[in-house]
């Protein structure tokens, strides 16, 4: 489970709100239903299309392991001494970049990112190899993972949502992200009430795989809250302007 936590402490929100006729618990849940917006594209991998997100799956898992047919995998494990040609590299490869199981492909996968949660590439001498049954294997799982996980928080956003009053209250709409919204129900929030503006919104994926920091690295969450406060403040300022006009 990973949390997101957001203080209404900020001067100019809570001008802009006032200034357009919501309390500062309304405005946090403003904030809190784009973050939920916001972090459901940066879980990773990142975006929103599924189309893009999907070639982003592939790219990503194969652009340092190498997948072969069962016969040739066997035979080369099966060598004192090991060696694959890696874009037209011979290269020695130790048992640990020999991977056996689906499951070692994709810890493999998940030990190359970098703090941006991308895939790092690889020297040849440092990648691996797999069976093309397990390389499949392995996508099938990540691409389903990849909307449970987006999902989840957009399920996070919609409950938040619904505690929205007032006029042009924030919603998540059924077309946002549309293929990852049957696993809305793996996401929750809170909203707790203090006085001084010291409220503060919980978003919760209970999507199991979210425990891995690798799925929404501390950086991209941190960021996720930095974009909801600040679209949320322009849409006010936007709105305040159109009412004044």
């Amino acid at each position: 489970m990973i949390s997101i936590k957001a203080k209404m402490n900020d001067v100019k929100m809570r001008t802009f709100s006032k200034r357009f006729g919501e309390t500062s618990n309304q405005s946090l849940l403003r904030v809190g239903v784009q973050t939920a917006k916001e972090v459901a594209e940066l879980t990773t991998p990142l975006g929103r299309s599924k189309k893009l997100i999907t070639q982003n799956i592939i790219t990503g898992a194969r652009i340092n392991v190498v997948d072969v047919v069962a016969r040739r995998f066997n035979a080369l494990a099966k060598r004192a001494r090991p060696r694959f040609k890696m874009r037209n590299k011979w290269v020695a490869l130790p048992s640990n970049q020999i991977l056996r199981d689906a499951g070692e492909v994709d810890r493999f996968i998940e030990k190359n990112r970098n703090s941006k949660g991308r895939v790092k590439k690889l020297q040849p001498e440092k990648r691996a190899v797999c069976k093309t049954s397990d390389m499949n294997k392995t996508l099938v799982r990540r691409k389903k993972l990849a909307g449970i996980a987006k999902g989840s928080w957009i399920g996070a956003g919609k409950k938040l949502a619904r505690r929205a009053r007032g006029s042009n209250p924030p919603r998540i709409g059924k077309n946002f992200m549309a293929w990852t919204q049957k696993h809305a129900d793996k996401g929750t929030a809170k909203l707790k009430t203090a006085l001084l503006g010291k409220s503060h919104v919980l978003l919760i994926s209970n999507a199991p795989h979210t425990k891995d920091k690798g799925i929404v690295p501390p950086r991209l969450a941190n960021d996720a809250v930095k974009r909801g406060w600040r679209k949320t403040l322009n849409w006010y300022r936007r709105e305040v302007k159109r009412r004044l006009a």
